[in-house]
């Protein structure tokens, strides 16, 4: 029985690793014939720990220290020597730009990964390697795949609206060459039913440096063999249809939503602080309680979390926060943060915590 394998290359942030390795494991549970590499290229420090803790759950290692997949042992995670970053200035004017140089500056040694292709265990020969499946900031690695002859494809984490808004942005910039405007008024973009306001873009989309990178990378996804999107068609009818009957874009395929519905808490939170959260959801009357919870990439200003905690007061409702500090914060005690006493005045009715268990609340 012949052996084929992919080569997947994921944005170093747990968002996007985690639904890329849980398509990846969807992918070998279909076929026995299918092995899949993970390529994972380390941020600067402080590097994120989640991503390390993610890795060390979802895999084992043999005695060379390649991590395998528990499950079949026909996932392994690689993990790329990590060199000089970008420099620090271009952080300051847009992480999605950063993000961006990071992954392009690693594409010889992706290419030698990829050429050197370790021996996978009890295998009597290599797999033959059909296709790199690239992350949507991933987009320099294209020429890695056309170097070696081999068929990229896009795997977009996003939503469809999402990336049709990306391929939006060639557009855009054919008629005026420039950044969005708050003030540019109503867009009509194909993926959208209904127009959209400009003032509630990405920031992205105002910053040139992040609106350049991207408007390169929406022009680089139609130079794939195919978008894979984690969304599912009856959840976004209207953008799915529209990017399937773009005659400029490769197949278009949704295979999402891909989930670690399993997982256990990343971040660390004890059982005991999980266990309270879910307490006291369950003595709060149904459907009362708002869920305030960003993201892995949803970290605010104090002034910002200032703004909210007193819209929080004033509303009167239950509230469930999960609050993220600054890297650069200047403190991590929350009570120094927020408004003077706005722990005591609300702890009947709320709860502020660090890292909350989304999947547990949510399903609540």
């Amino acid at each position: 029985m012949s052996k084929l394998e992919l080569v997947f290359v994921p944005v170093p942030s747990i968002g996007h690793l985690v639904s890329i390795c849980k398509f990846a494991e969807k992918l070998v549970s279909r076929d026995e014939r299918l092995y899949v590499t993970i390529l994972i290229i380390r941020p600067p420090p402080p590097w994120d720990a989640s991503i390390d803790a993610y890795i060390k759950r979802s895999s084992a290692s043999d005695s060379s220290g390649t991590s395998l997949d528990v499950l079949g042992s026909r996932i392994r995670y690689i993990t790329l020597a990590q060199i000089e970053p970008p420099a620090s200035e271009e952080l300051a004017k847009s992480i999605e730009n950063y993000i961006s140089l990071l992954i392009e500056s690693y594409r010889p040694i992706v290419k030698d990964a990829i050429i050197s292709n370790k021996s996978w265990p009890d295998t009597d020969s290599n797999p033959k390697i059909i296709g790199l499946v690239i992350d949507m900031l991933c987009t320099s690695m294209i020429d890695v795949a056309n170097e070696l002859d081999i068929p990229s494809y896009l795997f977009f984490t996003s939503s469809a609206a999402f990336l049709g808004f990306l391929l939006y942005l060639s557009v855009w910039h054919d008629q005026f060459g420039r950044e969005f405007n708050r003030s540019d008024g109503d867009l009509i973009i194909t993926v959208n039913a209904h127009p959209v306001p400009s003032k509630v873009l990405p920031t992205f989309a105002f910053v040139k440096e992040g609106y350049n990178s991207f408007c390169n990378h929406g022009v680089r996804f139609k130079e794939t063999k195919g978008i894979l999107i984690n969304t599912v068609e009856e959840c976004e009818s209207h953008a799915v249809n529209g990017l399937a009957s773009d005659p400029e874009l490769p197949p278009v395929y949704t295979v999402g939503f891909l989930l670690d519905l399993e997982a256990q808490n990343a971040k660390g939170n004890s059982k005991s602080e999980d266990e309270e959260i879910m307490k006291w959801l369950d003595q709060q009357p149904p459907s009362s309680v708002l869920f305030l919870c960003f993201g892995s990439a949803g970290i605010f200003e104090p002034p910002q979390l200032i703004e909210m905690a007193i819209a929080l007061e004033r509303s009167g409702v239950r509230f469930l926060w999960s609050i993220l500090l600054p890297l650069n914060a200047e403190t991590t005690k929350l009570e120094e943060i927020l408004p003077e006493g706005f722990l005591e005045r609300t702890k009947n009715r709320g709860i502020v915590c660090r890292w909350a268990p989304q999947v547990d609340i949510l399903a609540h």
